[in-house]
């Protein structure tokens, strides 16, 4: 799949929930800064609790939001349920078990709120298959950022929801 165009790119952005509030001018500028990245099936794109940098837009692919993710086992992410979702499942957030909270497909969003704020991971997110995304450096982001006060707001709004769900 080659990179769309800048159009499309702001497409997907403006049908996000994290860039919906954003002028078109500043998603544009935004959206001539990723570059793309193919993933493996099982890779770890960001580890919950680590330190966040870029920002990604889901362009081909499946990849799982899961919290309380211990990943160093390999455990397959089976958390101990019989369910065969192949989702793992009965951790409930605990510290080495899983929970998964989303599946993230085409045009979602991901690192944003890390990437924005410096802190750290919210979640861990692995490739359910092969895929394709595109990537914003956190400098970048941070560049765009400075010149667009309804981005900020944007993402605000979008972090203060995500918050009120949990």
């Amino acid at each position: 799949m080659a990179i769309p165009s800048t159009k499309e790119i702001v497409t997907l952005l403006s049908a996000s929930d994290a860039f919906s509030g954003t002028p078109e001018k500043e998603l544009n500028a935004l959206a001539e800064l990723f570059t793309e990245r193919p993933v493996y099936d099982g890779e770890v794109i960001t580890e919950e609790d680590a330190t966040g940098g870029d920002v990604y837009l889901v362009l081909d692919g499946l990849f799982r939001v899961f919290t309380g993710a211990d990943l160093d086992d390999d455990d397959d992410f089976g958390g101990g349920d019989d369910d065969d979702d192949d989702f793992g499942g009965g951790g409930g957030g605990r510290r080495g078990s899983l929970a998964q909270e989303r599946l993230l497909q085409r045009g979602d969003v991901f690192g944003e709120i890390a990437a924005m704020t410096g802190g750290r991971r919210m979640a861990t997110v692995r490739a359910a298959s092969e895929g394709l995304l595109l990537v914003l450096t956190k400098d970048d982001f941070h560049r765009v950022l400075q010149n667009s006060p309804e981005m900020v707001e944007s993402i605000c709004n979008s972090m203060a929801r995500y918050f009120d769900e949990d």
